[in-house]
């Protein structure tokens, strides 16, 4: 899956262009629909278009900065782009810092198990579509939580990032349910009847109703606007901040890892990290 982002995330010129460019591709990618490339030209030209614009009125900003380096000498000119240069990287440094550690906090819209005060926090970004993220919910964290959730050692977030259309629905559908964790279990334990099927909603059906979830209930998920936003700003953002391009991907007190990973190599993250607690105990 490629991500694309504009870098300046408070600029909304692009930003139709991007989600409507995202839907078009996911959708491509789901049913199997044969797009031309002068369809897909257009799109990526319509969106250029319009970044062009906004960097044509930057360059006009940029005029009396240029005005002002006509008058220096050639020595004050390195030294002005010297500072201006390093002034960039150390601030641009200090926010990527700053904007990890901000997305790395558990936010009032993360589903979570386990104690929220917990000094150990294990976040994770996966694909409701990904095998290797599937693999993780049956096999390893059923044993994460006996061994450490339950014991309040450590507390797990779940954050989703779709890479298809069949995985941005069942996201939806897991954020509409009551009980969340168990719905994304079954998601997982189904997910080879949907994941890749040109019928993935008609199979999404079956297993919200199987969860207890209404036809009306399920048609009304599917249709907010908002949560579908709402999933895809934050697969955004932890795209570009976190630099986060497949699934899954694990932040355990702020270590990135990468990929599949075995209960007893976690394990051994997670027990690393409890000794440096004295008033944590596994018992």
């Amino acid at each position: 899956m490629i991500w694309i982002y504009n870098e300046d995330s408070k600029a909304d010129i692009d930003a139709d262009f991007v989600f409507d460019g995202f839907n078009k591709l996911i959708e491509i990618q789901a049913t199997g629909e044969k797009t031309s490339f002068n369809e897909l030209l257009k799109i990526a030209k319509e969106g250029t278009q319009k970044l062009l614009l906004k960097q044509r009125e930057t360059l006009k900003n940029n005029v009396i900065t240029f005005k002002c380096l006509s008058k220096m000498n050639f020595i004050q000119i390195i030294i002005y782009c010297a500072l201006l240069f390093f002034t960039q990287i150390l601030s641009s440094a200090a926010a990527t810092k700053n904007e990890k550690a901000e997305v790395l906090q558990i936010n009032s819209n993360d589903k979570f198990l386990g104690n929220k005060n917990a000094k150990i926090v294990l976040i994770e970004y996966s694909s409701l579509a990904c095998p290797h993220c599937a693999d993780f919910h049956i096999s390893t964290l059923p044993k994460i939580k006996e061994n450490y959730i339950d014991k309040g050692i450590l507390v797990y977030v779940h954050r989703n990032f779709p890479t298809n259309k069949p995985s941005l629905f069942a996201a939806m559908l897991a954020s509409c349910s009551n009980n969340y964790f168990p719905f994304l279990n079954g998601l997982f334990l189904s997910q080879e009847s949907w994941r890749y099927s040109t019928n993935f909603e008609k199979s999404l059906c079956n297993i919200a109703k199987l969860s207890g979830m209404e036809k009306s209930d399920f048609d009304k998920c599917l249709q907010n606007k908002e949560l579908k936003d709402s999933i895809y700003s934050e697969a955004f953002k932890a795209s570009k901040i976190l630099e986060i391009n497949a699934t899954p991907v694990f932040f355990l007190n702020g270590e990135r890892i990468e990929g599949a990973i075995a209960y007893d190599s976690l394990a051994t993250k997670i027990d690393s990290r409890i000794k440096l607690y004295s008033n944590i105990s596994k018992e």
